[in-house]
């Protein structure tokens, strides 16, 4: 860049020197076509960029709605659990209860069973 800056300076002193005007209107001239040429160069890559980054805010956009699709059914699954844990507990509590249930019914067939009829002998079979 520096080079065309320095190349230029010389042309236009030149002309100014030398009074060389078919230089200065083909400096001239290709100048104005350059400046055309990267201005069109410039919005065209003004607008790849912008459809680059409508796209990348397009794949953020999925992934934001993986994400609260992901977190919508760690909540379910959050309260399916926590539904289960009240059923597991409620049938503990259940299971607790008949077994002092069955522990006090046992402990009323042992005392009405008579001492004498506890002893191994009386639980063999009769021949």
């Amino acid at each position: 860049m520096g080079i065309v800056i320095i190349a230029l300076l010389s042309f236009i002193l030149a002309e100014r020197i030398c009074n060389a005007t078919k230089i200065m209107e083909f400096i001239s001239y290709s100048s104005a076509i350059l400046s055309i040429t990267l201005s069109i160069f410039a919005i065209q890559y003004t607008y790849t960029s912008n459809i680059q980054i409508q796209q990348q805010f397009e794949k953020i956009n999925n992934v934001a709605e993986n994400i609260k699709d992901t977190a919508d059914k760690l909540n379910i699954t959050s309260k399916q659990l926590d539904d289960n844990l009240e059923t597991i507990l409620e049938r503990l509590k259940n299971i607790d209860q008949s077994q002092k249930e069955m522990y006090s019914q046992l402990s009323n067939m042992n005392t009405a069973i008579p001492e004498h009829n506890n002893t191994p002998q009386n639980y063999l079979p009769r021949n």
